[in-house]
C-alpha cells in the first residue's frame, strides 16, 4: 500500500495491492495524484471496489471540485506570468505553456471524473489562500 497506510489481513484478502486499491489510497491521500492519473472513476465504488462509508462518493466529488479549482486558479496565474514574459523568450513561454496545459488537462480530468462544484465563498477563501502564499513565496 502506499501513502502511509499499511495493508491489514482482510486488505491482503482482498487483493488490497491491486490498481485499483492503489488508486483509491492515491485518492485518500492526494486529489491531486488521482485527478493525474488515468481512469479516474466517478466515484469510489466505480473502482471495483467496495465504498468505505455511504458518503464516500460525495467527498470523492468534493474532493475533485478543490481539484478543479486550485488548477483554474494556478492555469490563471500561468496565463499572467506568459503575459508578462517578453515575446522573444521563446524557450520561458513554451514551459509555461507546458505548464499551463498541463493544469488545464488536470481541472478538465476532475470534471469529467464528477467533481462537485464549490460554492463561491470556499473558492474566495482559496483565492485569498493563494494571494498569501505568493506574497510570503515574493518576499522570501
Amino acid at each position: 500500500m502506499t501513502r502511509g497506510k499499511t495493508a491489514t489481513s482482510t486488505d491482503r484478502a482482498n487483493g488490497a495491492t491491486s490498481a485499483a486499491a492503489r488508486g483509491w489510497v492515491s485518492f485518500v491521500g492526494s486529489g491531486r495524484a488521482l485527478a493525474q492519473s488515468p481512469g479516474i472513476p466517478a466515484s469510489p465504488g466505480q473502482s471495483g471496489m467496495p465504498s468505505v462509508a455511504p458518503g464516500a462518493a460525495v467527498w470523492h466529488r468534493v474532493n475533485l471540485g478543490f481539484v478543479v479549482e486550485t488548477e483554474r486558479q494556478v492555469e490563471e496565474h500561468l496565463t499572467t506570468h506568459m503575459e508578462r514574459l517578453p515575446a522573444g523568450d521563446a524557450k520561458s513561454r513554451a514551459i509555461v505553456e507546458k505548464m499551463r496545459d498541463d493544469e488545464a488537462r488536470h481541472g478538465a480530468a476532475a470534471r469529467a471524473a464528477g467533481a462537485e462544484e464549490l460554492p463561491l465563498p470556499l473558492k474566495g477563501v482559496m483565492r485569498v489562500a493563494a494571494d498569501l502564499m505568493r506574497l510570503i513565496a515574493y518576499r522570501v
